[in-house]
């Protein structure tokens, strides 16, 4: 029995190396997050942002990652009375299997990894249809994107390769 255990995981761990390897994995991960992943759709991300209006929250921290083929990168956002105070990057170097030093970031440039920012960067990619398939689970009160998978790019000629993505939260931390 333990022989066959040692087997399997060297076939596994065989089959999640690289980027295709990793993208297996983070969808076997998002089945099992107990997270249902829906069709992402323009009446959710309507609903979602008007519960935040109603019941906005002004001060929390929040780290977001992004995993794309070949790259993946967390960024890290602490927010104040509404408005970003501070905001970095950090990208995984596979080969050290660390993170790199953060890197700081323009608030334009974290403003995407917010909540609303969030349900701003679904809105877009939905409407009109930029990717193939865009799949969130909802999170929270009020809610906020906690996963995003976004498939292929399409352009006229097709799916663009390796242009997926999956964007998870990581941390919320609301400030109280």
């Amino acid at each position: 029995m333990t022989e066959r255990r040692s087997s399997l995981r060297r076939v596994a761990g065989a089959l999640l190396k690289g980027p295709a390897g990793r993208s297996l994995a983070l969808l076997l991960g998002v089945a099992g997050c107990g997270l249902a992943l829906e069709p992402a759709s323009m009446a959710r991300v309507e609903e979602a942002e008007t519960q935040w209006d109603a019941a906005p929250i002004l001060d929390y921290g929040i780290t977001v990652d992004v995993d794309r083929p070949g790259e993946r990168r967390r960024t890290e956002v602490k927010v104040r009375d509404g408005r970003i105070v501070s905001a970095s990057v950090s990208y995984w170097d596979p080969e050290e299997d660390r993170w790199s030093r953060p890197t700081s970031l323009r608030d334009e440039q974290a403003m995407p990894f917010t909540p609303l920012g969030l349900l701003d960067m679904v809105r877009r990619e939905i409407s009109p249809k930029i990717r193939r398939d865009v799949r969130i689970s909802l999170k929270g009160s009020p809610p906020f994107p906690h996963r995003i998978l976004m498939g292929g790019l399409l352009r006229e000629e097709g799916a663009v390769p390796n242009s997926e993505a999956t964007i998870t939260v990581r941390r919320f931390e609301p400030v109280r």
